[in-house]
């Protein structure tokens, strides 16, 4: 995951979107958390109507994924994201399932590093 983060910029992005500010937000651990922030800040901020977005991840939900689950899919689906990674193999199984269903490729990060870095 270390690779990727610190990927050049012509080979990965990153966008920063509310699922990811309100899970640092609830993230117990201070200091990490401040790290993250941090690290957010320096991102693009990704404007999502809200609406759009609520309903997408409600419609996520009926798919089968969880609450933050279902609502960082959305997220990044509105972000027009080409990739979204995770360590989450539940979220990757049920990604499989319903492939048909995404408006993204769902993948882990070592599987996405080999092809960044191929």
């Amino acid at each position: 995951m270390l690779e990727i983060l610190v990927a050049p910029s012509e080979r990965v992005s990153f966008v920063r979107s509310p699922a990811h500010e309100l899970e640092n937000r609830l993230n117990p651990v201070r200091w990490r958390a401040a790290r993250v922030h941090q690290w957010l800040a320096s991102l693009p901020t990704t404007n999502l109507d809200v609406k759009t977005l609520s309903d997408r991840t409600a419609a996520l939900m009926r798919l089968g994924f969880k609450g933050f689950d279902a609502f960082h899919l959305a997220c990044a689906e509105g972000a027009t994201a080409d990739v979204f990674a995770t360590t989450d193999d539940r979220l990757i199984n049920q990604a499989v399932r319903s492939q048909g269903d995404l408006k993204i490729r769902v993948t882990d990060p070592v599987t996405l590093a080999r092809e960044v870095f191929a």
